[in-house]
């Protein structure tokens, strides 16, 4: 296979990938309804800068996966819901 045929993902997307993973595995159910309220409680939780365009992408890029589909329950409905908003209004 061709290093053309791989989608190369830096290692920055990665971590904010998994970090909102594991965000909305733990809050998601309850969490906040908006990309700023995710940023800030994202920093909380894991002590790291976070961008609210980061945020958006990697959630983007976590539900064209389907990875999002494979959560338990209506984790990820609160913050899902405000993606969708947000890609609304764009």
């Amino acid at each position: 296979m061709a290093s053309g045929d791989l989608q190369t993902v830096d290692r920055e997307e990665l971590r904010v990938q998994s970090d909102l993973l594991v965000f909305l595995l733990l809050r998601g159910r309850t969490g906040p309804t908006s990309f700023q309220e995710v940023e800030r409680e994202m920093a909380h939780e894991f002590h790291g800068p976070y961008e609210v365009d980061d945020v958006r992408r990697a959630l983007r890029d976590l539900t064209h996966a389907g990875l999002l589909h494979h959560l338990p329950g209506n984790f990820v409905v609160p913050t899902v819901a405000a993606f969708h908003m947000s890609m609304l209004s764009v």
